[in-house]
């Protein structure tokens, strides 16, 4: 079977990641011939490199299993050479519905994350995406990236499938348009965008237009990811752009939207943010956020709320966290102010509590939350940054031996 590969070592390695799923010489068989039928259809394509080798790891998305092809083809979202965050991937998975607990699962303690955890290692066995970063203590997996060639293969079947629309800004308000599944670095000029359910925006600094328009992507988009230019820091060309990043999106489940920082223009968040109701996954991470509204108490369906923006200043968070009662990741600022403690006993859900402080919550609340992952993960590290940055907003080694003998 490997003559089929035509030397490319990308093939041999995908054929041998399915093959290492196959347990009978009789499903060896039949991959043994559905490699020749998959080859015979790549011959005649010249006009694609390794175009017979190509349908070798067509050959590997066919034979994933009905529960991992969602999975695999949301990758398609990032950048090439991106270096995908696990926490954040598998975030987004549980916010669009991929991941679902069975009782028995569900009686063995096993949670969404988990099970997430658990498909993308299945698809690093299976060698369609490759492992980047692994912890230094646990060895599980912190970042991943995709094969080029395996990427390609992704946006053409979520082309086809009308899974996911990659685009790239526009200038001179020109309408935006998708990226070529052949090409990631070209834009194609020809095809609608039609009514799409996910969209992936690479940006540029001299953009004069953020989003596809109404008309453009139609009403039914359910996940909005933007890439900044330098994976790091960004601002639009004009300040006006931003609320067009919030707008039209009441069906939206997913929203990520980082580093949105110049150093010197604080972003208000438009109240349209508070009518994304079935928003599961908000993330500003890095951006110059001028306040948290009271508006985000609407969102009420929130699973991950990433806050940790860069103003300087101490913002005032309402007590309003606790209506998002499905919550399951929660990232405050680093430092903020309240007047009233926060009240988070009903965050039943949560397995992430982030930059927490007894001085604006009350200890009592979060010992009735009774979830320890949540103070093996946060906790310890959350006690180790306080000597560092002071007690601002972080939880002292006081304070965190203080949750340990309330939730013993």
């Amino acid at each position: 079977m490997v003559q089929h590969c035509w030397g490319l070592p990308l093939a041999v390695i995908v054929l041998a990641g399915l093959l290492a799923k196959k347990n009978t010489i009789k499903d060896w068989v039949t991959i043994r011939e559905n490699v020749g039928v998959y080859i015979s259809r790549g011959f005649g394509r010249q006009e694609e490199e390794h175009a017979y080798a190509s349908w070798v790891l067509a050959l590997s998305y066919d034979d994933l299993p009905y529960h991992l092809k969602p999975c695999f083809l949301y990758l398609g979202h990032f950048p090439e050479d991106h270096e995908i965050r696990m926490k954040s991937l598998t975030r987004l998975w549980i916010a669009e519905g991929f991941i679902s607990l069975t009782k028995q699962r569900q009686s063995s303690g096993e949670t969404m994350e988990d099970v997430a955890y658990n498909w993308l290692n299945e698809l690093v066995e299976r060698c369609v995406i490759q492992v980047g970063e692994r912890s230094s203590t646990s060895e599980n997996i912190k970042t991943c990236r995709m094969y080029d060639l395996l990427r390609d293969l992704c946006l053409r079947k979520a082309e086809e499938e009308n899974f996911l629309q990659v685009v790239k800004g526009s200038h001179k308000n020109e309408a935006m348009h998708p990226v070529s599944s052949s090409s990631s670095s070209m834009v194609t000029y020809g095809s609608p965008m039609g009514k799409i359910r996910r969209l992936a925006v690479y940006l540029d600094e001299n953009d004069d237009k953020l989003v596809p328009s109404l008309g453009e992507r139609g009403g039914h988009l359910r996940s909005l990811v933007y890439f900044d230019p330098n994976d790091f820091r960004w601002f639009p060309k004009r300040k006006e752009l931003i609320p067009s990043m919030f707008k039209d999106f009441k069906l939206l489940r997913a929203l990520k939207i980082e580093g949105m920082d110049d150093g010197e223009v604080k972003i208000e968040l438009p109240r349209e943010i508070g009518n994304m109701v079935y928003l599961r996954f908000l993330r500003l991470r890095d951006s110059n956020i001028k306040s948290f509204p009271p508006f985000l108490g609407n969102l009420i369906c929130l699973q991950t709320l990433d806050f940790r923006i860069t103003d300087d200043d101490m913002i005032i968070i309402p007590n309003v966290i606790c209506k998002m009662n499905k919550l399951r990741h929660l990232y405050l600022p680093w430092s903020y102010t309240a007047r009233d403690k926060l009240q988070l006993s009903t965050l039943g859900h949560l397995q992430t509590l982030n930059s927490v402080s007894s001085r604006y919550c009350d200890l009592n609340d979060l010992a009735k939350l009774g979830n320890r992952k949540i103070w093996r993960k946060s906790w310890m590290w959350q006690a180790a940054c306080s000597t560092v940055f002071g007690p601002c907003s972080c939880t002292t080694m006081l304070e965190w031996k203080a949750v340990q003998r309330l939730v013993k």
